[in-house]
Order: structure tokens, then C-alpha cells, then sequence
């Protein structure tokens, strides 16, 4: 009996990430994925966890890049890095507002 060969591990997507990058494109998953020269279902796929090779990580991005940010939609979306409290998630359960959530509200409104 031969023993099987374990498949490379590849690569998992940042799907925050990659939502965020498509929402600033305007693009969905099924315009995404043939521009990166695979089917839907496989873009399905890696959304929910099934890891890409490196080639496919590059397609990925190539086919991203390839398409432009549209203008103001940017402004519009939460930075995928930051907190959902950063991002103007629930308030405290309290029903209070702190002065540092304002201070740190405005500051965040002056930079956009």
C-alpha cells in the first residue's frame, strides 16, 4: 500500500479583508472570480476557509488591483482592521456616552 502525499497547506484569505477590497471596487464574488481566472464556487470556497496556493493568491490580487476604487465608496466603509466599537459599533449597554468616545468620534470625522 503506498502512502498517501499530504497536499500543500496553501493559503488562507483575509475575508474581512477581501469584502472590504471588493466593497471599494464596487465588484461582487461572481464578477471577481472569473477576472481571476477561477469559478465562483472555488472563490466560495476560499470566503469560507478553504486555503489558495500562492499562484491563486497572486491571480487574486492581480485581478483586484486591476480594477479600480470607486470614488467615495471608501469614505463610506469601515476600515476592516479597527474594532466594530472603532468602527461605530453598539454603544456601551449602559445607554451613557463617555467624553472619550466623542473626543475620539470627532477626531476620527476631522481625519476623514
Amino acid at each position: 500500500m503506498t502512502a498517501a502525499v499530504p497536499r500543500r497547506s496553501g493559503v488562507k484569505l483575509d475575508v474581512t479583508r477581501l469584502d472590504h477590497e471588493m466593497a471599494k471596487r464596487g465588484v461582487s464574488a461572481r464578477e471577481l472570480a472569473p477576472l481571476a481566472g477561477v469559478t465562483e464556487e472555488t472563490l466560495s470556497r476560499w470566503r469560507h476557509g478553504r486555503a489558495l496556493s500562492q499562484r491563486n493568491l497572486r491571480a487574486l490580487g492581480d485581478a483586484l488591483l486591476a480594477l479600480p476604487v470607486q470614488p467615495g465608496c471608501a469614505l463610506l466603509l469601515a476600515d476592516p482592521d479597527s474594532s466594530p466599537r472603532q468602527r461605530g459599533g453598539p454603544a456601551p449597554s449602559n445607554g451613557t456616552t463617555d467624553n472619550a468616545t466623542i473626543e475620539q468620534t470627532d477626531q476620527r470625522d476631522k481625519r476623514q
